[in-house]
């Protein structure tokens, strides 16, 4: 009475399988078929999800770039002016620096020149033609020997070179008006 291909016996329980074998197959293939296409769906659907994230991402990104390039052409213009005001105390430091390098030093070398001047000789003036690197000393001796050791202590001295002394100078024996031209040296440069 049962057919052996139309049941099954399982558990204890009996199944009973109506259909043809041609509708199973058929039936087997549909259900494959629907599968399919619910995972097809499925995946569908996470592709549009991931879409929708990406790009609500992109558009999150696109606007906090637009954020930054603002926010960094602002800070651009705000640091422009400082950014020029440095560059410009940077040349003006450059510039002394030079100077520095180049420039004589004055106070020091006078105070050298004044130290040597001896008690019994009066300074009436000081000149110095800067151009030439000339110092011209005038003055009063009290006596001939009193220029000579002024003189003397010029020549010894490192910062003076071509120390003169005119003949006029040296003729008379006391109370000698005298006029002493020397050339400076130049500093060493660094």
């Amino acid at each position: 009475m049962f057919h052996a291909s139309c049941c099954v016996l399982h558990n204890d329980m009996i199944n009973l399988n109506l259909l043809s074998p041609e509708k199973r197959k058929i039936l087997a293939t549909t259900l494959a078929y629907l599968t399919l296409e619910r995972i097809a769906l499925s995946l569908l659907a996470l592709l549009a999800a991931t879409a929708g994230i990406l790009f609500f991402a992109r558009t999150i990104v696109h606007s906090n770039l637009q954020t930054i390039t603002a926010h960094r052409e602002e800070t651009a213009r705000e640091y422009a002016s400082i950014n020029k005001e440095v560059g410009e105390a940077n040349g003006t430091l450059r510039a002394i620096r030079e100077l520095q390098r180049e420039s004589f030093g004055w106070t020091s070398a006078l105070a050298e020149i004044f130290a040597l001047v001896p008690e019994n000789v009066t300074l009436a003036s000081l000149t110095v033609d800067r151009g030439g690197n000339t110092v011209i000393l005038r003055g009063r001796a009290q006596t001939r020997d009193a220029l000579l050791q002024f003189r003397e202590r010029l020549e010894a001295n490192p910062l003076l070179k071509s120390v003169s002394v005119p003949l006029s100078s040296l003729t008379l024996r006391e109370n000698v008006d005298f006029e002493i031209r020397a050339a400076l040296v130049p500093p060493r440069q660094p």
